[in-house]
């Protein structure tokens, strides 16, 4: 049994940004990239639309756990990439394991030094 109370809303901002967590922790998963927990739920609104609402400080911190999910996983795609080409350039002898990242080498001009 959780601690937290669970809310389930099936439409509204609420649903939304749910969603939005839900979205971004499964592609995260899939891509085993670590974010930390989002923003818990308020727990102390006194329903009065006072200014400074709690639910505008959960909504803020949200948008920052989206923001910075998103960074982390964006360049992480960009990594793999870089480093799978590295690697069939590697295996197709057009890299050699010395030379520096990032050039390529044709396989007809290495010199072996024989």
């Amino acid at each position: 049994m959780s601690d937290s109370p669970s809310i389930v809303i099936t439409q509204g901002p609420l649903a939304d940004t749910q969603a939005m967590f839900a979205a971004l922790q499964q592609q995260a998963q899939v891509t085993s990239v670590i974010l930390r927990s989002p923003p818990p739920l308020p727990t102390g609104c006194c329903g009065r639309g006072c200014n400074g609402c709690v639910w505008e400080g959960f909504y803020a911190a949200a948008e920052y756990w989206r923001q910075e999910a998103e960074s982390l996983l964006q360049p992480r795609a960009g990594l793999e990439s870089s480093a799978q080409r590295e690697h069939d350039n590697f295996r197709a002898g057009k890299v050699r394991l010395d030379a520096p990242v990032g050039i390529e080498t044709p396989a007809d001009t290495w010199n072996d030094g024989g």
